[in-house]
């Protein structure tokens, strides 16, 4: 399993930026190729951050190029510059 973890740092209503990305990305997101969980976590201040899963690297990698598209096209308003990106295999994962 491969994650991609974006943090985002938000300029405009976080909650409508969220409910837009439930609304429009996540759809999308969840059709992608080897698509295993998305979350999406507030954080100190106006920061955003967004986990992917994927079965492989490439299709976490690909999912930035996707995830870069669309908030271009949909809420590059909300957001202010490119997010940090960090990539990699998950080691541990636990749920109860």
């Amino acid at each position: 399993m491969h994650v991609s973890v974006r943090k985002y740092v938000v300029r405009g209503s976080m909650d409508e930026l969220i409910e837009c990305v439930r609304e429009g990305f996540v759809p999308i997101l969840k059709s992608a190729p080897g698509f295993k969980s998305y979350s999406v976590i507030r954080v100190r201040g106006n920061d955003v951050v967004t986990i992917s899963m994927f079965e492989n690297q490439a299709q976490a990698r690909d999912s930035n190029q996707l995830a870069a598209e669309w908030v271009r096209e949909n809420v590059s308003s909300f957001v202010s510059g490119p997010p940090e990106i960090i990539q990699g295999e998950m080691a541990i994962s636990e749920t109860a």
